[in-house]
């Protein structure tokens, strides 16, 4: 394969993977949305969150939503190679 054509075929490679990673991230910050809107079920039907308790529950869920899908998106790349 020239060598000009491998570089083209590794850039797209990455701009395809940082799509896919910009979705997902995009899909962490819709479902936090949900669980923002729905904080009741957090805490229980008859339990309101402060807003720290709120902050805190919805700081982890995105990092660990984040996590979750860049250890995915690396054991998609395992799969593939």
């Amino acid at each position: 394969m020239p060598k000009g054509l491998k570089s083209l075929k590794d850039s797209l490679s990455t701009m395809q993977r940082q799509g896919l990673l910009e979705q997902s991230q995009k899909e962490i910050l819709n479902k936090e949305e949900q669980m923002l809107l729905s904080n009741q079920k957090i805490g229980g039907t008859n339990q309101n969150l402060t807003v720290a308790e709120l902050k805190a529950m919805a700081d982890f869920y995105r990092s660990r939503l984040g996590d979750i899908v860049s250890l995915r998106m690396k054991q998609d790349e395992k799969i593939k190679n």
